[in-house]
């Protein structure tokens, strides 16, 4: 889990944090998440956000992301964002990432590597 906090310049409607932002976060999470568990290199191939209740601007958030299921090359997740103070769920989302076909994170693997001039043993 994680606490955020959403300042006042990032509104889509006065005093409410615009949507787009809640969603980049949580996508963002759902990445910190794998990289945590040392799975393979993935993409987001479906996000999908459920907005049950406006997140208000300066307002202090839960985000919660756990894996959900792990089968083959799909990798689950599910994450809420919840008002610090309620606890209410404000924001709630299921993802589907695919992990890279192994030449495609050798190719990338190398890519990164040149760019910033590191070598592969």
């Amino acid at each position: 889990a994680a606490v955020l906090q959403f300042g006042n310049t990032i509104n889509g409607f006065p005093h409410i944090l615009h949507g787009g932002i809640s969603a980049l976060v949580i996508d963002n999470s759902y990445g910190m998440l794998f990289m945590s568990q040392n799975l393979p290199p993935a993409f987001t191939a479906n996000l999908d956000i459920n907005y049950r209740s406006p997140v208000k601007e300066n307002s202090y958030c839960i985000l919660r992301a756990k894996i959900h299921s792990v089968e083959g090359r799909k990798l689950r997740m599910n994450a809420t964002l919840e008002d610090a103070e309620t606890n209410k769920v404000q924001v709630e989302s299921t993802t589907l990432f695919i992990n890279m076909k192994l030449s495609a994170w050798q190719v990338w693997a190398k890519q990164v590597a040149d760019f910033f001039g590191y070598k592969i043993i």
